[in-house]
């Protein structure tokens, strides 16, 4: 049932979505809402295939949980962690100056930080203190 769904989903995501902000017109293939760190992976995926993505958020802050403060990781087997959440905890390891598994977590302000560079280098579009009020 869930490989029946997909196409039916990718079919409804993959569209030019036109929205107004402050009384003037945008318009991305892929809006986004939720500036958490699976909204900001999302956003990243998303442009990295070649999507004009825009990512909105109704807060100041990228990153969740990950960024406010809970990003130190009890993770158990840390050879089940891949794909782009490995990717962030490379750059935070780069950051730090540490070997890939020495950490356990950025400081909030740091996985923010690498948050906003990761979304920028992909040309994602960002929108941050604003509530969807419709759709």
């Amino acid at each position: 049932m869930h490989t029946a769904i997909q196409p039916y989903i990718l079919s409804i995501l993959i569209f030019s979505v036109g929205i107004n902000v402050c009384g003037q017109d945008r318009k991305h293939e892929i809006v986004i809402y939720g500036a958490t760190a699976s909204g900001a992976i999302a956003a990243i995926a998303a442009a990295d295939e070649g999507a004009d993505v825009l990512l909105i958020g109704p807060g100041r802050n990228v990153g969740g949980m990950v960024t406010g403060g809970l990003s130190h990781n009890d993770y158990g087997d840390r050879t089940v962690i891949g794909g782009m959440a490995l990717e962030f905890y490379g750059k935070v390891a780069e950051y730090y100056k540490k070997p890939l598994y020495y950490w356990r977590g950025p400081e909030p302000h740091v996985g923010e930080k690498i948050f906003r560079d990761w979304l920028a280098d992909a040309g994602v579009d960002l929108l941050f203190e604003k509530r969807v009020m419709e759709v």
